[in-house]
C-alpha cells in the first residue's frame, strides 16, 4: 500500500508539471514564466555580500516578535472552526482513497507526507529568505531549522483540527478525552488577555520605535508571557540560533517537540473519515466558489442568510446591479484582506513614532497611508463588479439595460465602497489632528482637503475600478478573473505582469488630469484657493476619461458574444 501512495504522489507531481509545461505553449504564460522566474532570482537567489553576525538585541527582538506570530498561529488552530480545513482531501482522494483498504492511521499519515511536500518547498525558500536576513548559520542548518518550524506549525493544526473534531463527535466523552489539550488552550487565551492587558498601556506610552520593542521585551518577560512563549520559542530557535553549538542544542528541542506532536496526531482517535469527508466537501466548494469568484464558502451555502438590503420591486435595472454587487460584498466581505492593507498603513507609518509616540499624528499618518494603499490596490481586494460576472455574460445580455449602464453600475459597485472607506479614513485624520499646533500643515488648508477629498476619491476609484473591469472585458486570457488552479512561478509573473500593466495605464490616464490641474493652477495663481478650482477641473477631466471609456466598454460588452465569454 505504501508503494501505491508513492506512485501516486509521484505521478501527480509529474502530471503537474507536464500540465504547466504544455501551458507554455501560450505567449501570456511565457512571457509570465520569464517574468517571475527574474522575480524569483532579485528576490532570492541573487547572489549577495557575506551576511554579518546580526546585532544580538535586534536577534532578540525578531525571535519574540515571531514567537507571539507562532503562538497566535498555534492558538487559532483552536479557536478559529475554519482550520479544520487541516482535516480536507482532494474530490478525487476521497473518491479513491476512502474506499481502499487504508486504515484512518494510514489516511493521515498520507495526509501528514502530502504536507511535507510543500513544508519542503516553503523550507527551500525560506534558507534564501534567512540569508538576506542576517543569520550566519549554514545554510543546511537554515533549511532544517525552518523545516522543522513549518513541521511543528501544521502538525499542531492538523492535530487541533481532530481534537476540535472530537469533541464535537464525542460530547462529554470527547471532552474528558482531550481534557488536557483543552485545559491547555483556555490557559493560553487567558495568558494572552493577561499580557495585552499589561502591555498595551505600555505601548502607547512608548516614544519611538526602540520603546515600542523595549515594551513588547517587557511584556515577554512577564511570567504569563514566559509561560504561554515556551512552547513557540522551542519551535523557532533553531531558526535563530547564531552559532551552530546554539543550533545543536535547540534543534534537539525542536525535534522532540515535532516527534511528541506526531504521536498526538496519528494517536488521536476521532472519526477521522466523516470529519475528513466533510471538510474536503467544503474544501471543493470554496475552490469552485473562488474560480467563480463569488467568494461564497460552504458554511454559509446552507445558512439562512440575515444580512440583506431590500429592493424595490421597481426602478432602474442598473440599481439592481448595484444592489446585487452590494450584497456580495457584505456577504464574503474581503475582511482579512482589508486588515492586511491596515497592518501595511501602520507599519508604513511607524517611522513617524519617533520622538512623539503614538499620538494624534501617527494616527493620520496611518489612516492617509491606509487610503493611499487603498487607491492603489483596493480595486484589486474588492472586486464585486464585471469581474465576478464575467462568467454569466449570457445571464447579463438578458437584463433590460444597456451596456454603458451595465458596466458604470459594475464599477460604481466597487468604486463606492472603495471611497466610502476612505473619505471615513480621511476623516479620521482629521479629527487626529485637529488639536496638533504645531503641525507644519494649516488647518484651512485640512479642512480643504477634506471638503474636496469625496470628489478625488471617487474620481479616481472610478478610473482604477473601470480600467480593471477593461482588462477583464477586453483581456479575459491575460487577466485572471478566475484563479489559476495549480500556478506555479509563471503564475506570480502573471501577476507582476498584469499589475504593471494596469498601473502604467493609470499613470497613462492621470496625464491629461495632471496637465489641466497645473494649467488652471497657473491661470488662478493670484487667487487664495486657485487650487481648489484647479482640482475640480482635473476632476472633471479624469470623470470624462472615464465616462468615454465606460460608453466604450459598454459597447464592446454589447457586440460581444455570449459563446465566446
Amino acid at each position: 500500500m505504501i508503494d501505491a501512495l508513492l506512485y501516486l504522489t509521484r505521478t501527480t507531481i509529474r502530471n503537474r508539471f507536464a500540465v504547466q509545461a504544455r501551458r507554455l505553449r501560450q505567449p501570456r504564460y511565457a512571457l509570465a514564466l520569464i517574468l517571475g522566474a527574474v522575480y524569483f532570482w532579485f528576490v532570492l537567489l541573487r547572489p549577495a555580500a557575506q551576511p554579518s553576525r546580526a546585532p544580538t538585541t535586534l536577534w532578540n527582538n525578531a525571535e519574540t516578535v515571531t514567537s507571539l506570530g507562532i503562538l497566535l498561529l498555534m492558538l487559532g488552530g483552536w479557536v478559529f472552526r475554519g482550520e479544520r480545513m487541516a482535516l480536507a482531501f482532494t474530490a478525487a482522494e476521497v473518491q479513491f482513497l476512502f474506499p481502499a483498504p487504508l486504515t484512518r492511521r494510514g489516511l493521515i499519515s498520507f495526509k501528514l507526507f502530502r504536507s511535507q511536500l510543500v513544508i519542503l518547498f516553503n523550507a527551500v525558500i525560506w534558507v534564501f529568505v534567512l540569508r538576506r536576513s542576517g543569520s550566519v548559520l549554514a545554510a543546511p542548518l537554515r533549511f532544517v531549522g525552518t523545516w522543522m518550524l513549518f513541521s511543528n506549525l501544521s502538525l499542531h493544526r492538523l492535530g487541533a483540527a481532530l481534537v476540535r473534531t472530537s469533541l464535537v463527535e464525542h460530547g462529554r466523552a470527547g471532552f474528558r478525552r482531550h481534557l488536557p489539550a483543552v485545559i491547555l488552550g483556555t490557559a493560553g487565551a487567558v495568558a494572552v488577555f493577561l499580557i495585552l492587558r499589561d502591555a498595551v498601556p505600555t505601548i502607547r506610552a512608548a516614544r519611538g520605535a526602540g520603546e515600542i520593542t523595549h515594551a513588547v521585551e517587557r511584556a515577554a518577560d512577564l511570567p504569563a508571557a514566559r509561560a504561554l512563549l515556551f512552547l513557540p520559542r522551542l519551535i523557532v530557535a533553531p531558526s535563530f540560533a547564531q552559532s551552530t553549538g546554539e543550533w545543536m542544542q535547540a534543534a534537539g528541542a525542536s525535534m522532540l517537540m515535532l516527534l511528541v506532536q506526531l504521536l498526538w496526531v496519528i494517536q488521536s482517535d476521532v472519526a477521522f473519515e466523516e470529519a475528513a469527508v466533510q471538510a474536503s466537501v467544503e474544501r471543493a466548494r470554496r475552490l469552485d466558489a473562488r474560480r467563480r469568484r463569488s467568494g461564497q464558502s460552504a458554511a454559509g451555502a446552507g445558512k439562512k442568510v440575515k444580512r440583506t438590503i431590500p429592493l424595490r420591486p421597481s426602478g432602474r435595472p442598473a440599481g439592481a446591479i448595484v444592489w446585487k454587487n452590494t450584497l456580495l460584498l457584505m456577504r464574503t466581505g474581503r475582511v482579512g484582506s482589508v486588515i492586511g492593507l491596515a497592518i501595511m498603513a501602520i507599519v508604513l507609518a511607524l517611522p513617524t513614532v519617533e520622538s512623539r509616540g503614538i499620538d494624534g499624528r501617527f494616527v493620520a499618518i496611518a489612516a492617509l497611508m491606509m487610503v493611499v494603499l487603498l487607491i492603489v490596490l483596493g480595486s484589486r481586494v474588492l472586486q464585486n463588479d464585471f469581474r465576478q460576472d464575467a462568467e454569466h455574460v449570457p445571464a447579463l445580455k438578458t437584463l433590460p439595460i444597456s451596456g454603458a449602464q451595465l458596466v458604470g453600475a459594475e464599477v460604481a459597485s466597487s468604486a463606492l465602497p472603495i471611497s466610502l472607506l476612505q473619505i471615513a479614513l480621511v476623516i479620521v485624520a482629521y479629527a487626529a489632528t485637529l488639536g496638533d499646533e504645531g503641525l507644519p500643515i494649516p488647518l484651512g488648508l485640512r479642512t480643504g482637503v477634506l471638503l474636496m477629498s469625496p470628489l478625488m476619491l471617487i474620481t479616481i476609484n472610478a478610473t482604477t475600478v473601470t480600467i480593471q473591469n477593461a482588462a477583464a472585458l477586453l483581456f479575459p486570457g491575460w487577466v485572471r478573473v478566475t484563479p489559476v488552479v495549480g500556478g506555479g512561478v509563471e503564475a506570480m509573473g502573471q501577476g507582476i505582469l498584469v499589475t504593471g500593466v494596469l498601473l502604467l495605464t493609470f499613470l497613462v490616464a492621470l496625464l491629461p488630469a495632471a496637465a489641466m490641474f497645473a494649467l488652471v493652477w497657473w491661470l488662478l495663481a493670484p487667487l487664495p484657493n486657485g487650487w481648489i478650482i484647479a482640482l475640480v477641473a482635473a476632476a472633471g477631466v479624469l470623470l470624462g476619461e472615464t465616462w468615454l471609456a465606460v460608453r466604450g466598454l459598454g459597447r464592446r460588452f454589447e457586440k460581444l458574444e455570449p459563446s465566446a465569454s
